[in-house]
């Protein structure tokens, strides 16, 4: 084999390879999609609760003697934290959520582009085929021919 047609075979191989790779990391991040789609989900049924939580504490506020204020107070207090909670959280996730999908947009383009190089690899590898074909059948008629003269 000719050093060209090595190389050649070796750029092929390693284009697949970054193709399989690049594919493997698609995958991945779309597995931390759906991960992030759960995370956000579970932060909407949070959000949910909290707002029913706080309606039904300040109707209750508004019918409730002095010392069942406090306890609303109190109680009013602990919904702030647990929603600052949830507020430090739907901004971790909103923040994980934009990395994944610049990832995913950079991974896609990268796929598109490796794919582009896997299809001109496939059609140098057929062209190498080709040329090896057409090399053998000339090597045998010239073999053949060589052959008849010296029969001859």
């Amino acid at each position: 084999m000719s050093t060209t047609l090595c190389s050649s075979v070796e750029e092929m191989r390693k284009t697949c390879a970054r193709h399989q790779d690049l594919r493997e990391q698609f995958n991945a991040c779309l597995h931390d999609l759906k991960q992030n789609e759960a995370q956000l989900e579970i932060l909407r049924e949070t959000a949910v609760q909290l707002e029913e939580r706080h309606t039904g504490i300040r109707r209750l506020l508004e019918s409730a003697p002095t010392e069942e204020s406090l306890q609303l107070e109190q109680e009013i207090d602990g919904v702030g934290r647990q929603v600052r909670v949830w507020m430090t959280e739907l901004h971790e996730v909103h923040d994980r959520r934009v990395e994944i999908d610049c990832r995913l947009l950079r991974l896609n383009s990268e796929l598109k582009k490796n794919a582009t190089c896997v299809k001109l690899a496939n059609i140098d590898a057929e062209l190498l085929q080709s040329r090896h074909e057409r090399r053998w059948k000339s090597f045998l008629q010239d073999t053949k021919l060589s052959s008849s003269k010296l029969s001859s």
